[in-house]
């Protein structure tokens, strides 16, 4: 009885890891500038090395106004690891740079609510033709018997109390500055972040471009073996359907590079490179990272005092608190010292004027004054309104600070648990992998003494490449599940909150130690496939 050939089997399984490639990565995507053409290598360090900023020194997350990056600081041999990406899209990506200029922008608000004892300077000049008799000013205007004059009004104003409504509009705007801060590094975060994704999801592509590459090669080397045969060992169906599979999974394999080559483009739009300049990783192997964690309760409070979202809620707290005393404030009056002079002359003589004009000459004058002058603007019933108002919207400010703290806390809580989940995960996809290698080596030693059935051997070959790529896959769900609590608490409290054991791989997981063989139990040398095929 003929038996089906296990490269049939090996196709189909191969469809089934190729499935796992739609779970791709997203890429954040932003406007591109300049750079030269040229080729950059990128490693594969994954050690937590943070070297970008952290909410602590805001300072350094700012960027200033103008300050661009400086191609002098590239490193001259142009080899990156994961660390430099970071480095360079946090210098470069323009949406970090438009974060830079919303800060400048809150500052000047800060600036322009320093007003108190800032002198204030109003001038206004005057020049235009009057009739020359102000008894028939109408007719001799028009009858063109005018001169020329001109005025000239400057006053100087100096604000010395506004009964605390600068005060609560500087706290206002120190608000601002503080919110545009915590928004540039929530988006650093975020950029760090994708980044990661980015990177993790080209290994991750690679890995599964190379399993289905294998069982392409497989199909081809053995259609061409049974074209070559003048008795045919497999049944003209089985050959048909093997085609078949062999066209769908070169569609799958370009589809998958397809993705890898827009995840390389993601990558470039991070570091704000342009799309000629060739990335490639010196290494392509997709390995987890030896991470131990901390107690989950720690991350919690963690992530409550320094996460940019959690500190945005006291931010906004603060500020609708300071706009409702601002409004009780407005019914004070502002109290200022000014001065003021005013000069006016006209070019000729004019005729009809008396004495009860304005200083006795509206014309021609030289007058000026100084002292206090107190005003303001007493509207109760719009007032009270609008004290109504931002005090409601203070109090419901605090209750939905409140819901969303806990949202917060449950994110976290949630970035937590699936981060330790996918680190069981790796443990058990290890293990399946290793169980599979297990029951190919049995049954292929049992085939070989002759009391093997050839199905089994099939069905442990297919396990092999199922659980390989799905152990690739819960790797980079692994990685990118802790990417994603190191965006939620900083960089810096990411690293105070892990440890990085001095351990292996398969000693950090609790899994047997094995050599990774790849797919040698498909080559000639270990499985005789038209053997097995010709074996009762």
């Amino acid at each position: 009885m003929k038996k089906v050939s296990i490269s049939v089997l090996i196709v189909i399984l191969s469809i089934a890891v190729v499935a796992e490639l739609s779970a791709k990565p997203s890429w954040h995507s932003s406007k591109r500038s300049g750079l030269s053409s040229d080729k950059i290598s990128i490693s594969g360090d994954t050690r937590p090395q943070p070297v970008y900023p952290t909410p602590e020194e805001s300072q350094i997350v700012e960027t200033s106004v103008g300050q661009m990056f400086d191609k002098s600081d590239e490193p001259s041999n142009r080899v990156l690891n994961l660390d430099d990406c970071i480095r360079l899209a946090v210098q470069r990506n323009k949406r970090l740079i438009a974060a830079g200029y919303e800060i400048d922008a809150a500052r000047s608000q800060l600036t322009e609510a320093k007003a108190l004892l800032w002198p204030v300077l109003e001038y206004k000049y005057r020049m235009a033709p009057v009739p020359k008799d102000v008894d028939d000013a109408f007719n001799k205007f028009f009858e063109g018997e005018v001169t020329l004059f001109n005025s000239l009004h400057v006053g100087i104003g100096v604000p010395i109390s506004s009964f605390g409504q600068l005060h609560t509009v500087k706290k206002m705007a120190r608000g601002g500055v503080e919110a545009a801060k915590v928004r540039k590094v929530s988006t650093t975060y975020d950029t760090i972040f994708q980044i990661k994704k980015i990177y993790y999801g080209i290994q991750l592509a690679k890995e599964m471009i190379k399993l289905i590459n294998e069982a392409v090669d497989g199909i081809e080397k053995k259609l061409k073996e049974e074209d070559a045969k003048e008795e045919k060992n497999m049944d003209p169906y089985d050959i048909l359907r093997l085609k078949v599979f062999k066209v769908e999974l070169e569609r799958r394999l370009q589809e998958a590079g397809n993705n890898m080559e827009l995840a390389f483009e993601g990558l470039r739009i991070q570091m704000d490179f342009d799309s000629d300049v060739e990335i490639q990783l010196d290494s392509y192997d997709l390995r987890p990272l030896i991470h131990k964690m901390d107690a989950e309760q720690r991350y919690i409070d963690v992530a409550m005092e320094h996460q940019p979202n959690a500190k945005l809620l006291d931010v906004g707290i603060d500020v609708k608190r300071e706009q409702y005393r601002l409004e009780k404030f407005k019914l004070a009056p502002k109290l200022g010292f000014g001065f003021f002079a005013d000069v006016g002359r006209s070019v000729g003589f004019i005729r009809g004027l008396q004495s009860t004009d304005d200083f006795n000459d509206p014309f021609n004058y030289t007058r000026a004054g100084v002292g206090l002058q107190l005003s303001g603007n007493l509207d109760f019933h719009g007032s009270y309104a609008k004290i109504k108002k931002a005090r409601a919207e203070y109090f419901k400010s605090t209750y939905e600070r409140h819901i969303a703290r806990r949202g917060l806390s449950l994110e976290m809580k949630k970035a937590y648990l699936t981060a330790k989940r996918m680190r069981e995960n790796v443990t058990r996809s290890k293990k399946a992998e290793s169980i599979a290698r297990q029951m190919t080596f049995l049954s292929k030693m049992n085939v070989d003494m002759g009391i093997g059935d050839n199905d089994r051997y099939a069905d442990a070959l297919k396990f092999v490449l199922l659980t390989r790529g799905q152990y690739f896959k819960t790797v980079f769900d692994f990685n990118t599940a802790l990417a994603e609590v190191e965006r939620r608490i900083g960089a810096e409290k990411y690293t105070e909150l892990i440890s990085v054991p001095n351990m292996s791989e398969h000693e950090f997981f609790n899994i047997e130690s094995a050599e990774d063989t790849g797919f040698e139990y498909y080559d000639d040398d270990h499985v005789d496939m038209e053997g097995i095929e010709n074996e009762d």
